[in-house]
């Protein structure tokens, strides 16, 4: 590709980015129902389409590409395994730190002499 046609295409990208990135975040919303969640499914919905800027742009249809991308990575999403959080009834106790080297070391001897 000539050096022209690159700038062009970046400036149609940018452009496309600034006109369209309001209406993307407000559909990211509905699919998150979280601001920040809807910002990082924006921005990987638009790093996925700038891959496929050329092809796209040849076919004018950026925007429904955009689309359909953040709704397959939010399905995506959706289906990850998720960490249980729990609350605990009650807060541990700190434990001070030179008894977990206690404990660590036991009672080897060249443990407590290495470490001291």
């Amino acid at each position: 590709m000539q050096r022209g046609a690159v700038d062009r295409s970046d400036r149609e990208y940018d452009e496309f980015v600034r006109s369209r990135t309001p209406a993307l975040l407000r559909l990211a919303y509905l699919l998150t129902g979280d601001q920040h969640l809807a910002e990082d499914l924006v921005q990987t919905a638009l790093a996925r389409t700038h891959q496929a800027w050329d092809r796209l742009r040849a076919v004018g249809n950026a925007e429904a590409y955009t689309r359909r991308t953040m709704y397959h990575l939010q399905v995506s999403w959706w289906r990850r395994p998720r960490v249980a959080e729990s609350r605990l009834a009650e807060v541990p106790e700190r434990v001070d730190p030179a008894d977990h080297g206690d404990r660590v070391a036991g009672g080897r001897p060249c443990v407590r002499r290495c470490s001291g």
